[in-house]
């Protein structure tokens, strides 16, 4: 019979329920605090085309970057500085 190993890449990890009420409520003070200071909340596309950071030069280091390919052949990427965090 098959064993199955559940196992996560390295740097990942489950978010029980607990810690992310506890995230959850930091994250909605820092919002409100945003907010009213007249900023805006802006979500950035997890995945882009590794072209657009390839042509920025040294700026980011291709190689820290998770790469999938799409349907057409180009390449995505998963920069490092969105990656979910351990929590050392």
């Amino acid at each position: 019979m098959f064993s199955y190993k559940r196992e996560l890449p390295e740097g990942l990890e489950d978010v029980l329920r607990e810690r992310q009420r506890r995230v959850t409520r930091v994250e909605d003070r820092l919002l409100r605090l945003y907010s009213l200071s007249g900023y805006n909340e802006v979500q950035s596309p997890t995945f882009e085309y590794l072209d657009v950071f390839a042509s920025l030069g040294g700026a980011l280091q291709v190689g820290n970057m998770i790469k999938f390919v799409d349907p057409s052949g180009k390449i995505l990427v998963w920069p490092k500085g969105r990656w979910p965090q351990k929590e050392l």
